[in-house]
């Protein structure tokens, strides 16, 4: 039996000026894209995009995984009805 993938870690291109951070994105042939990945091949694949923005930017790793579907859903289930 092969192992499921899980993602455990995001990372994310993130624009920093003196307003404050925005994630990254660009235009794709299906509109804007985020530039986030869940692994390096990712990372590396969207780094000379970043680069070619000519903006100051960050690279930052989240890890902590939480699920709070739950918490969306049972609220858009009790406002439909």
């Amino acid at each position: 039996m092969t192992e499921k993938l899980k993602i455990e870690q995001i990372f994310a291109f993130v624009a920093c000026n003196e307003e404050g951070e925005g994630v990254m994105g660009f235009k794709g042939e299906d509109g804007w894209m985020p530039m986030v990945g869940a692994d390096m091949k990712r990372v590396k694949s969207l780094l000379p995009l970043a680069l070619d923005l000519g903006i100051k930017f960050r690279i930052l790793k989240f890890e902590k995984r939480t699920d709070i579907t739950d918490e969306f859903v049972k609220k858009e289930e009790k406002h439909d009805r």
